[in-house]
């Protein structure tokens, strides 16, 4: 491995930076079963090339964000780095559920039986596998790893569960932290070493201090420290996020492996905000395929989160470019929801305005922002016209004395008269939203207890 003194130098705008590379690199060898290829043929309707070619930008974005979590472990200098990367042609597991236990084996038996460190002297091996692991049948675990053995040349090795999303940036710096020694951090903060992960987590961007000192310590014990040499075919990868994993309903299509899936916009999943800034920068909402439920899928670090800005380990900071200048407003960052589930009602936003009038834009704008701008009007007491179908039919006279801010687009002008009528004023109240039938899910799922 280089020395801190060595640098590598990054243009940037015309001007040259020089970034430190870290004394301690872990070459890592990856791996991809044919259960996680599914996937993407999945995404791209079955299209090998297409598949292929995303394969290749996901992969080196997720080692690219691997990285830099390691950046974030204190008091060592650590990094991560491609050793090589390989595609099974048939699977080595048995799914679609598979032991921790007996898949971590079978990945074992394998590399000797491939003699695949004598090949590639690799510091850990990965195994990123599209099957489900369980642990005596209960799906409660994401990834697995033999902890404390980088450098082994038998046992530096982990599988970890493979689903397109920034979870598999999550689960494999996970393991690899039990492969650098480091145990489930002792709190509940979540962190990278957390025993539970949730894509919520406002701390799933750093190590903890007692993670890193363990890391430290099994790292500076080795009797000889592979970290230190580096094959001239390793490669520190610095990859942009690809297209796929910007797009919050493409997100949520992986997370779920369904093409039907789509990011639930409500705001009452976004601190009742329409989904923008800080709120979406941790986790996005997915409808899941299931009437009356979401579940929470990982936002990518670099997503579009507001005009001009993009994620950053949770945070929607300025990042003025072409796609997220073209942003129309903060409250519209990503267009209409697929599609609409209402109490009596199933379909798109033009077809929700069309049943229910654009009053329900009151209630949905942050899941209908591009339908309902068609119907915005210049008075924002006033904004989609009447809050109420009972304002329908009535003439001024009848309503506008005691109605008018329910019935503002018939009262509109409104001078009232002198004398009251005969039968008074009718007191019009808004109409109450039609009730959504979806159901806010937060999972949490173990690591690899």
């Amino acid at each position: 491995m280089s020395p801190l003194s060595l640098a590598c130098f990054l243009a940037l705008a015309g001007h040259v930076f020089m970034a430190a590379i870290p004394e301690n690199q872990v070459e890592v060898y990856f791996v991809m079963d044919q259960a996680a290829v599914t996937k993407y043929l999945t995404q791209s309707g079955g299209d090998e090339a297409a598949a292929r070619a995303i394969i290749d930008q996901d992969i080196d974005y997720f080692i690219s964000e691997i990285n830099k979590l390691f950046e974030k472990v204190t008091d060592l200098s650590i990094g991560v780095m491609k050793r090589g990367f390989q595609i099974l042609d048939t699977d080595i597991l048995q799914g679609p559920e598979v032991e921790r236990d007996a898949g971590l084996k079978t990945f074992d038996e394998w590399r000797k039986a491939q003699g695949l460190f004598d090949k590639y002297a690799y510091d850990v091996a990965v195994l990123w596998t599209g099957f489900e692991l369980v642990r005596d049948g209960n799906p409660s675990t994401a990834g697995y790893a033999n902890v404390g053995k980088v450098c082994d040349s038998t046992m530096a090795s982990l599988i970890a569960e493979y689903d397109l999303t920034y979870n598999t940036v999550v689960v494999t710096a996970h393991e690899i932290g039990h492969c650098l020694g480091s145990s489930h951090d002792s709190d509940s903060l979540r962190r990278v070493m957390g025993a539970e992960a949730y894509a919520g987590s406002e701390n799933r961007w750093s190590f903890s201090s007692e993670s890193s000192a363990e890391i430290k310590t099994n790292v500076g014990s080795l009797s000889t420290n592979c970290l230190l040499v580096t094959s001239p075919e390793s490669k520190y990868v610095d990859a942009a996020i690809p297209k796929d994993i910007t797009d919050p309903d493409h997100i949520c299509q992986r997370a779920e492996n369904n093409k039907e899936s789509y990011m639930i916009k409500s705001q009452t999943y976004y601190e009742m905000q329409p989904p923008h800034g800080d709120s979406i920068c941790r986790a996005i909402f997915c409808y899941n395929g299931e009437p009356d439920s979401s579940v929470a899928a990982y936002a990518s670090d670099g997503m579009v989160c507001a005009k001009n800005k993009r994620c950053k380990e949770g945070l929607c900071v300025d990042s003025p470019d072409a796609e997220s200048g073209a942003v129309p407003s903060d409250d519209c960052v990503f267009s209409d929801q697929t599609s609409i589930d209402i109490a009596g009602f199933k379909g798109t936003c033009t077809e929700l305005i069309t049943s229910f009038g654009a009053r329900v834009c009151y209630y949905y704008s942050s899941m209908c922002c591009t339908a309902c701008s068609a119907h915005a009007t210049a008075d924002p007491d006033c904004l989609y016209g009447d809050k109420s179908s009972k304002c329908e039919g009535k003439e001024q006279w009848q309503v506008c004395g005691g109605s008018a801010s329910t019935c503002c687009g018939l009262c509109k002008g409104y001078a009232g008269k002198r004398s009251a009528p005969e039968n008074g004023t009718q007191q019009v109240q808004p109409d109450l939203p039609p009730e959504s039938n979806m159901k806010k899910t937060e999972m949490l799922k173990p690591m690899d207890d």
